[in-house]
């Protein structure tokens, strides 16, 4: 099963935890977050964005909106382009 699937079954406390928790790894981890993981930490808070608990949904956007950016932002840290 996949673990975005797994999550959505979780109790809303949980998946607040989870949420709260991807930005900071994504931040502190970044050389190792890559490809797949990245993809599933994407996949995380685009599935729990149609949560149907108003804070877990919310959460989600607001998250996956900021891992989004930190993503462009690291690319175009690599890239050598400033926006």
């Amino acid at each position: 099963m996949h673990i975005s699937c797994v999550l959505i079954q979780e109790g809303h406390d949980v998946q607040l935890k989870i949420l709260q928790a991807l930005p900071s790894l994504l931040q502190h981890y970044a050389a190792e977050i890559r490809g797949d993981q990245l993809s599933t930490i994407l996949q995380i808070c685009s599935s729990l964005q149609n949560a149907k608990n108003s804070a877990v949904s919310g959460t989600a956007a607001a998250t996956l909106q900021q891992l989004v950016i930190t993503v462009f932002d690291r690319v175009a840290s690599e890239d050598g382009i400033c926006y």
